[in-house]
């Protein structure tokens, strides 16, 4: 998550964000939860295919991803305190 927020942090333009993601993304051995803003995989059906329009959609889906997992991990952060106590 951190190699992530460091992307979102960088001041790139959105494609060049989005192609760093992607390269981290092998990095990590593919992981299934980044599908939905790795800019190269197929577009849904029922999608508009717009460059521009999707690049900006998965752009938001990155940060959605980011923003649920630090949710994701605060929880688990405090179900771990609280069985310390």
């Amino acid at each position: 998550l951190g190699f992530l927020m460091e992307i979102k942090k960088e001041n790139l333009s959105i494609n060049e964000k989005l192609l760093k993601i992607s390269e981290l993304w092998a990095s990590f051995n593919y992981p299934k939860s980044w599908e939905g803003f790795i800019f190269y995989m197929p577009v849904k059906k029922n999608e508009i295919n717009v460059k521009q329009h999707n690049d900006k959609k998965l752009y938001n889906g990155f940060l959605l991803f980011i923003e649920s997992e630090k949710e994701r991990l605060t929880i688990k952060l405090v179900e771990i305190c609280n069985d310390i106590k």
